[in-house]
C-alpha cells in the first residue's frame, strides 16, 4: 500500500532571498506492506509444537486440524495421548518437553499466564530459525489463561481464517521445533484457540493449525510463502 501526503513547512533562512516564500509545500510518500522476518519475539506464545516433518513447509501439519500445544501430564508424551492431528505421531524429545517453552517468563504458572494472555517476552533477543528452545518442565495449569484469550475475542465460532472476523485474540503465533531431544526452531506457525482447547489439566491442550506464514498482530496470513511476516513501512 502506497500512501502519499503533502504539507507546508516554514522556510526560515531561504526567505531572505528575493522570490522565495516563507512556506514551501513538501510531498512525502511511504509504502507499507508485509515484510518477511526470521525472528519472533513480543507477541509469541510460550508453546512450541513438534514438527511431524521438519523438512516440510507446513511441518507435516494439515491446515484445519488440531495439534498439540501442551502435552498431557509427565509420562503421557507418547502416541495416542495427544490431539487429533498428532494421533499417529510418535514424538521425540525428552520427558521434560511438555510443550511449554521458556521465553524469559520462567517456569511458574503466573509467568506462563502473563506470556499467554499478554504476549510477554523476556529473552534478550527474539527467537529465530536454528535457535535452541528451552522447555518448561512439569504439568502447568494453563487452561484458564487460554480460556481468557479465547473469551477476549469477538469471533468465538469461526474455525478457519476464511470466515474469521475476530480481533486476533484466538490466534497464537508460535515457534515450531524439530521434535528432537535438542529442540531447535525450524519455523513459525499460526494456531487458533477454541473453547475446548484446554479444558482439563490432565489432558493435552489442542489448537487448530492455520498457516505457516503468520503476520504478527494481524488476523491474516502472509501474502507470500512460508515464513513470519510483519506489516511495516518501506522507503
Amino acid at each position: 500500500m502506497r500512501v502519499e501526503l503533502s504539507g507546508t513547512v516554514p522556510i526560515y533562512f531561504l526567505r531572505v532571498l528575493p522570490g522565495v516564500s516563507s512556506n514551501h509545500s513538501v510531498p512525502v510518500a511511504a509504502v507499507a506492506g508485509q515484510g518477511l522476518e526470521n525472528k519472533l519475539g513480543a507477541g509469541m506464545n510460550p508453546f512450541s509444537p513438534d514438527a511431524q516433518n521438519p523438512n516440510d513447509p507446513h511441518f507435516g501439519f494439515t491446515i484445519g486440524e488440531f495439534y498439540t500445544l501442551k502435552w498431557a501430564p509427565p509420562g503421557q508424551r507418547k502416541k495416542g495421548t495427544n490431539c487429533a492431528g498428532d494421533a499417529n505421531f510418535t514424538p521425540g524429545g525428552g520427558s521434560s518437553d511438555r510443550g511449554y517453552i521458556d521465553i524469559g517468563q520462567g517456569s511458574g504458572n503466573s509467568g506462563l499466564g502473563d506470556a499467554i494472555v499478554n504476549g510477554g517476552y523476556y529473552l534478550p533477543e527474539p527467537l529465530e530459525i536454528g535457535d535452541p528452545i528451552v522447555h518448561v518442565q512439569g504439568n502447568k495449569h494453563v487452561g484458564p489463561f487460554i480460556l481468557t484469550r479465547f473469551d477476549q475475542d469477538n469471533d468465538r465460532t469461526s474455525n478457519n481464517l476464511t470466515s474469521y472476523t475476530g480481533n486476533g485474540r484466538r490466534l497464537v503465533p508460535v515457534p515450531i521445533n524439530n521434535g528432537l531431544d535438542s529442540s531447535l526452531v525450524v519455523g513459525f506457525g499460526l494456531f487458533m484457540l477454541t473453547d475446548t482447547s484446554c479444558t482439563n489439566n490432565n489432558k493435552p491442550c489442542c489448537a487448530i493449525y492455520l498457516s505457516n506464514n503468520p503476520v504478527m498482530y494481524s488476523d491474516k496470513k502472509g501474502a507470500g510463502g512460508s515464513g513470519l511476516y510483519r506489516v511495516k513501512l518501506f522507503n
